[in-house]
């Protein structure tokens, strides 16, 4: 049961017609196309849509009421008129999000936040269930609609915020109230609208800012990270591999499909294997590992959670291919931290053939878009053996390379993911380790299966 037609005029501060109307509603929906019967139908406003032209369906789909901005006549279920559907939409999850009552955590980060969340949630589902973001639901759309999954069982939420304008995160807090907040880093994204890493600080930073007392999760290996400020009355729990931090790691073994480290905390020492490779996921891990460790989950626990833990789809998700080869499936986005980690992963693997970049657009960077791409580039000519770069920014990429000695034969470029199909295909061969990596615009998901599909067919089952 969700609220009543009554509850929610009282929490949009609305205007329900007819004026006495009230009926049981049994969830929310965005989206005319999926409602069910018995929900609360709230259509948003967007550049390209506008779900007030959709009343009519929702109706017929069994909606028991509907919110708008607009005066609506003729509908035959009550409406409550509005200011704005998108803000309503905030008021109703926050509301509904104090059925939790366990504790609420919320992440953000320039990058791993997914990883972070779903490690940390594999920790915490060991004794307990709980609620996760899913997939990308982490704006001001998606994370309220997360909120409305929680159920009476969910004993935790790991819920993820993501950006790309400030206020954002702020509002974001508002809604799901979080009891404790873990930024996982600072770097260049979104560059194009917060003009900026201290304009993407200012933006993460709006999370710890945002909290009412529990805690503030600092990762002590991002100076950008530990100069935000924290809430009165908030405390701070660090992690990282500097010495100075609560939850720590050293020892780290970066090998080709894991990575292995010694983790510290309370005065004890345990021995992690984690199944993702990278330094970067050690950072990960310790976000995790210190977020659970203030939830009093002990270290045994925390361990196996991690050790657990595997990665969501196009993050670096490894398949070995047929003839000795590897495929690092990072495509899911890009931005040129989480770009340079993929292809530190990529330098670390020992394939029997040629290493491969295969690099996508880095979106949403804004005026120095050009010098980034060139700075991947040359990042990449240290870790691969041929680059093909495909986007708008495929040129810049090529050069960066070139600028620092990598041949023109071995620089490939692409106009879009469908034409990078064919080029990538008639270069492959059995033994090759090759690391797709892009944002999100530019679809290099399509290569994956394309690649895969190619080398079992032309390496078959080779050792």
């Amino acid at each position: 049961m969700m609220f009543d037609l009554e509850m929610v005029t009282r929490i949009t501060a609305g205007k329900v017609s007819p004026r006495s109307a009230n009926c049981p509603l049994q969830g929310v929906s965005t989206d005319s196309r999926s409602v069910t019967e018995g929900q609360l139908f709230i259509p948003l406003r967007g550049p390209r849509f506008d779900g007030h032209e959709f009343f009519s369906q929702a109706v017929s789909r069994g909606a028991a009421a509907c919110l708008s901005e607009d005066i609506v006549d003729g509908l035959s279920i009550p409406v409550v008129k509005v200011d704005d559907t998108l803000r309503a939409l905030g008021d109703l999850a926050a509301a509904y999000r104090q059925n939790l009552r366990g504790p609420l955590i919320g992440i953000t980060g320039s990058s791993g936040k997914t990883t972070t969340k779903e490690m940390l949630a594999s920790i915490l589902s060991q004794k307990n269930p709980g609620l996760k973001t899913a997939g990308n639901f982490n704006n001001l759309i998606g994370l309220p609609l997360t909120l409305f999954e929680l159920q009476p069982e969910h004993c935790w939420a790991v819920i993820e915020m993501g950006t790309s304008a400030l206020g954002e995160i702020e509002r974001l807090t508002e809604i799901a109230a979080p009891d404790i907040g873990v930024i996982t880093n600072v770097g260049p994204a979104h560059l194009e609208t917060l003009k900026g890493l201290a304009g993407v600080a200012r933006a993460k930073g709006e999370l710890f800012a945002g909290l009412h007392g529990g805690t503030a999760v600092v990762n002590l290996d991002d100076q950008r990270v530990t100069q935000l400020p924290v809430a009165n009355g908030v405390a701070r729990v660090t992690f990282g591999v500097d010495p100075q931090a609560q939850i720590r790691a050293s020892d780290l073994l970066l090998l080709p499909d894991r990575v292995e480290f010694c983790l510290h905390g309370d005065g004890k020492t345990h021995m992690v294997e984690l199944a993702v490779p990278g330094q970067h996921n050690v950072s990960n891990a310790l976000a995790a590992a210190a977020t659970a460790h203030i939830l009093s989950v002990p270290m045994e626990d925390i361990v196996t959670g991690l050790q657990q833990f595997s990665p969501a789809a196009g993050r670096m998700v490894q398949s070995e291919l047929p003839g000795g080869g590897v495929l690092l499936d990072d495509s899911y986005n890009s931005n040129p931290m989480s770009a340079a980690a993929g292809l530190e992963v990529l330098r670390l693997q020992n394939c029997r053939g040629q290493k491969i970049a295969v690099l996508g657009d880095m979106l949403e960077l804004g005026e120095r878009a050009e010098q980034h791409h060139q700075d991947l580039g040359r990042r990449a000519a240290d870790c691969a053996e041929l680059i093909i770069a495909v986007g708008q920014y495929a040129g810049a990429i090529c050069q960066g390379a070139a600028s620092v000695g990598m041949p023109d034969a071995r620089l490939i470029q692409s106009a879009d993911s469908e034409a990078a199909v064919d080029v990538v295909l008639s270069r492959i061969e059995c033994g090759d380790g090759v690391l797709v990596k892009g944002s999100r615009g530019v679809h290099l998901e399509t290569l994956v299966e394309a690649i895969k599909t190619h080398v079992v067919t032309h390496c078959g089952q080779e050792d």
